[in-house]
């Protein structure tokens, strides 16, 4: 191991640790860490052998052990297992599951929702985007609430299983069309809804075409959501292993804190809703 002649004070200056940290890396001879590890590493070391530095043993020994623990420490922050390179080299994933997570930020849900019984409430928070030479807001709240006339009755909980924004595609005169003739045929069949959209995904019959592909609905958003001429709600067929991943703040409980939140929470969640005024009766009933 190296032996180290400077005095341990030396280390406190930034040309010293400048120096410390060269050698140090060059010694490991791997791929550098960021800087910020590196003198978190140097400062952990010293904050633990406050004993060493401060005691009895002579400048040479104290400098040897303190450089020592940072060699050990950052080589052990930049070493890699036998496993994890040889799942990296095979393209292998670094983890498995059967399920599969969906983020969802349900607080904001909430929050609109509870407007129309509190008008004090911090109006909605969007990203803004630009889009054909203009800026316009958008937000995940905006797919759920302005989402098509055909999916009226489906929950919050349903929409993060079932749908995703999708962009959509231009399409040609021949498509456009078809698309004219579709919606005639929705036309005169003013029953149409969620329930019997999602019988016919569920269907194993009708969940593939020709090529044998899984095939998709796609419907636009109403004229009032800022990306309706750009984007689409798509839906996609149940899946038992898609599970929503609930993040935020923890979600209320029924034995404990704030009851009216708890029961605005529930309804938003499971029963469908465009504003809150929808929760209303059924929050007087609940």
């Amino acid at each position: 191991m190296f032996q180290c002649n400077t005095n341990i004070t030396c280390l406190l200056s930034g040309t010293a640790i400048k120096a410390v940290v060269m050698y140090v890396s060059d010694y490991i001879t791997k791929t550098s860490l960021k800087t910020h590890t590196i003198f978190d590493s140097i400062h952990s070391v010293f904050s633990k052998n406050s004993e060493i530095i401060g005691g009895t043993l002579p400048m040479k020994e104290k400098a040897r052990m303190v450089m020592t623990s940072i060699v050990n420490m950052i080589l052990a922050k930049m070493e890699m297992g036998a496993p994890m390179i040889s799942m990296y080299l095979l393209g292998n994933p670094d983890h498995y599951t059967d399920h599969k997570f969906i983020p969802f930020f349900w607080q904001s849900f909430v929050t609109e929702a509870e407007r129309a019984f509190d008008k004090a409430i911090n109006p909605l928070k969007v990203t803004l985007i630009k889009q054909k030479r203009r800026i316009v807001g958008v937000s995940a709240v905006f797919d759920y609430i302005y989402r098509p006339t055909e999916l009226e009755d489906m929950s919050l909980y349903d929409w993060v299983h079932w749908s995703s924004c999708v962009k959509l595609q231009k399409q040609t005169k021949s498509t456009q069309d078809q698309n004219k003739n579709i919606d005639a045929e929705h036309s005169l069949q003013p029953d149409i809804s969620f329930s019997s959209i999602s019988s016919q995904l569920s269907d194993s019959s009708s969940l593939h075409n020709k090529k044998g592909k899984h095939r998709q609905s796609t419907y636009n958003f109403l004229s009032d959501h800022p990306l309706f001429a750009t984007h689409g709600l798509q839906l996609h067929a149940a899946d038992s292993k898609k599970v929503p991943n609930f993040i935020d703040a923890t979600l209320p409980r029924q034995d404990q804190g704030d009851r009216n939140y708890y029961c605005l929470t529930i309804l938003a969640l499971f029963k469908p809703w465009r504003n809150g005024t929808d929760l209303k009766t059924s929050a007087i009933m609940f």
